[in-house]
């Protein structure tokens, strides 16, 4: 690879690969067709779609694995601010412990609502 140039990666440092599917800057879910690599810059790109362009040092997001029935018996485990945290749940600024249990019962509700749809 040239000097200046850098081939996309994941956080751990695996290099991406063609056929991977990645999350884009816009939370997309995508399939990598190919990469292009300039001095600068890497992209992935996916045909008839803007290219998602990456700067050396900037990682790669996977998408999440896909839920399960047992996952979400054990995330209901969880103490509600600790599930809010794993789970990416938005709490607003100065929120009360009362926020975080509402705020998982319904994202528990909604995670087996789309489970139940799906047949897992």
């Amino acid at each position: 690879m040239p000097e200046g140039c850098s081939w996309p990666s994941y956080a751990d440092g695996t290099p991406v690969s063609i056929g991977d599917r990645y999350v884009n800057i816009s939370g997309d879910v995508r399939a990598v067709e190919y990469v292009t690599v300039e001095v600068g810059a890497s992209a992935l790109c996916s045909h008839d779609l803007d290219d998602d362009v990456y700067e050396p040092g900037e990682h790669v997001r996977r998408p999440a694995p896909a839920d399960t029935w047992d996952q979400l018996r054990e995330d209901a485990t969880l103490p509600p601010a600790s599930y809010c945290d794993r789970r990416d749940v938005n709490l607003d600024q100065g929120w009360e412990p009362s926020d975080a249990a509402q705020a998982m019962a319904l994202d528990v509700i909604d995670r087996a609502e789309r489970l139940a749809k799906g047949g897992e």
